[in-house]
């Protein structure tokens, strides 16, 4: 995969793809991912229909071990479902 990075600010952010991080799962495509990361803060990826377990999956492969209990899912159940 060769991800495609246009910048859409001067400090950070970039427009990021052609990719469905759905399928996303080899370790070389989520460090150029991660890499983009350092360099714009925030990514654009456009069109991902993300079920909730779908985008858990994703952050997980992203960067393992979510924590899950913070904030106010600390006190009520969060919007993935996952206490």
């Amino acid at each position: 995969m060769s991800l495609s990075l246009q910048k859409l600010h001067a400090h950070f952010v970039a427009e990021a793809g052609p990719i469905d991080l759905r399928q996303v799962a080899d370790e070389d495509a989520l460090a150029e991912i991660r890499c983009a990361l350092d360099e714009y803060a925030v990514l654009v990826f456009h069109g991902q229909p993300f079920s909730a377990q779908e985008q858990m999956a994703f952050a997980q492969r992203l960067d393992g071990e979510l924590h899950t209990k913070t904030g106010i899912s600390a006190l009520q159940k969060n919007r993935f479902g996952t206490e």
